[in-house]
């Protein structure tokens, strides 16, 4: 057993409890998490050798790793292309890429600039420097996706410098930004607003490139940019981002602290700081705005943008003309009316009594999926976008019926500007919306990846065999290894900003760790679970305790 210090100690026991948080599909509850995780660090102390477990979870670190429950929805399977992109990218369980839609930007990746009804392979490891890609992101008319390494490869359209490379050109094919761009810390995010890009870093820190009319871009000024620039840390006082959002003129990220910060184009009052004017640096949104509760995740939209908090509640600001806000007006019916500051929309009580798992903006729709893995959509309905089988606007939450997905959970969903889809939980995906990028005879595809260019007034199945009969997703079996790198990267308690000398960064611990020694602290923690086998514990921990025992690291 090779011998660490204990910083290193520490961090991998906490790993250890990162890897098995991430397998889970729903978070133990409340009441149990204390003892679960006291119950894997003394495993984790007792393979590395430690003859009493360090104390490592107070209560502050706590509540940090169960924020951490929700890293696996940030890695998302599914984009679809906002403003005018009509266009959809998939990510499948070996970590190929897939795309299909409007391709002239060559923002689809294939090497030219043809639009693809059907899903077609872009690439794999093989592009990707052996690195098989762990989440996809879309803008208008480019598109983004981050490898397993830490790089960003993006293409498409370049005429703002929204891919980053240092020219107004475009790529037919994803090209590589290593994290020699970033300051030399690996990108554990990437969003795409409409012709912009935004990067989080293990270090917490965020970067951005691309269009810049509104100050979406967060550097004080109007310019574009066409390389990835840091947006000062002083911007967000310090704190460590850890999630982020691109909308179509404005960025919101989130902080390991829960707050939140907004900046970019002002109108309807989507930055939600009571006014519609532009802010060309990050403004804080603190925890107050939110009734005290930290902010774990974020989506943004065309002119609306959402919130989710720790305890599972509902925020939503912006423009609210088609519903998109899901808010009730006077006699509890919904309205159109736009929110200036972040406004409460609710919790379980708003979502059939289930808990919101995540949120998804499209351009004027918003798409929900609760712990049940239903899913429930309002907001502007045309072409079908909605999935409710019409086209009406629908100003409330409204569920879309389960059997759409043959009865299966929902994982992950995304929006874009006129489709939809979703991805469940044993990687099927389905899309749904308008069928034709353009006026009906143009017979460009509008992204959903279907035999026609029909519009899909409900969740249509993609069929597996377009995909190489592959899952879609990369968290089937390799749920463990994604959560350890979005914790260890993005959570100082977990390794990321280390303090060395002279106020030096030391980088991400678990990278100085042998992955051996980080494989066998995982599958011994596999033990901890017995006292769920005995009955000491609820069936919604047993399942994620059990799969995690099941599967191994790559």
């Amino acid at each position: 057993m090779p011998k660490l210090s204990k910083p290193l100690e520490e961090a991998a026991a906490i790993a250890a409890i990162a890897m098995l948080i991430g397998a889970a599909r729903h978070p133990p509850r409340r009441n149990r998490w204390y003892r679960f995780l006291r119950g894997v660090s003394k495993a984790a102390a007792a393979v590395l050798g430690v003859r009493k477990p360090h104390k490592l979870l107070s209560r502050p670190n706590e509540e940090r790793l169960r924020s951490l429950a929700y890293a696996p929805h940030y890695v998302m399977a599914v984009a679809c292309g906002s403003n005018e992109g009509f266009f959809t990218a998939i990510v499948v369980e070996d970590g190929a890429v897939y795309a299909c839609g409007r391709g002239e930007y060559g923002q689809l990746g294939l090497n030219s600039r043809q639009h693809r009804q059907r899903p077609a392979r872009v690439c794999g490891a093989e592009l990707h420097s052996d690195a098989p890609v762990v989440m996809v992101a879309a803008g208008a008319r480019h598109r983004a996706a981050l490898t397993k390494d830490g790089a960003i490869w993006t293409c498409g359209d370049g005429e703002a410098g929204q891919l980053g490379h240092g020219d107004a050109l475009e790529r037919l094919r994803p090209a590589r930004l290593g994290r020699e761009v970033f300051g030399g810390s690996p990108v554990v995010l990437v969003a795409c607003g409409g012709h912009h890009t935004v990067a989080v870093t293990g270090r917490g820190f965020v970067w951005t490139c691309g269009y810049n009319a509104y100050g979406q871009l967060g550097h004080g000024d109007r310019f574009n940019r066409r390389l990835f620039t840091l947006v000062h840390p002083v911007n967000f006082g310090g704190a460590s981002i850890v999630v982020a959002a691109g909308g179509a003129f404005h960025s919101v990220v989130a902080s390991a602290e829960g707050d939140v910060f907004t900046w970019g184009g002002g109108a309807c009052g989507r930055l939600g700081h009571n006014d519609e004017h532009d802010r060309l640096a990050p403004a804080r949104l603190g925890r107050e705005e939110f009734g005290g509760g930290k902010i774990v995740m974020v989506a943004a939209g065309g002119f609306h943008t959402v919130a989710l908090a720790e305890d599972r509640v509902l925020w939503v600001w912006g423009l609210g003309l088609h519903g998109q806000l899901g808010l009730r007006g006077k006699l509890g019916l919904g309205n159109r009316d736009d929110r200036l500051v972040p406004t409460r929309l609710g919790g379980k009580e708003f979502f059939g009594g289930s808990l919101v798992r995540m949120a998804a903006c499209g351009h004027h729709h918003t798409l929900i999926v609760t712990e049940e893995g239903t899913v429930w959509t309002f907001g502007d309905g045309r072409h079908g976008r909605l999935g409710l089988n019409d086209e009406d606007d629908r100003l409330l939450p409204t569920r879309v019926d389960p059997e759409r997905f043959a009865g299966a959970q929902v994982a992950t969903v995304a929006a874009g500007l006129s489709h939809s889809a979703a991805v469940t939980e044993g990687g099927a995906l389905f899309t749904w919306g308008r069928g034709e990028a353009d006026q009906a005879g143009s017979q460009v595809p509008g992204g959903l990846g279907h035999a026609d260019l029909c519009n899909r007034l409900v969740p249509t199945p993609i069929s597996p065999r377009l995909l190489g009969g592959a899952r879609v997703g990369r968290w089937h079996g390799l749920t463990e290894e994604l959560a350890l790198a979005f914790a260890m990267g993005t959570h100082s308690r977990l390794g990321a900003g280390a303090r060395g000398g002279e106020g030096e960064e030391k980088g991400c611990l678990y990278l100085m760790m042998p992955a051996d020694l980080v494989e066998r602290v995982v599958e011994a923690c596999g033990g901890v679970c017995r006292w769920a086998k005995e009955g000491k514990a609820g069936d919604g921990e047993k399942r994620p305790m059990e799969g995690a025992r099941r599967r191994r690291m790559p």
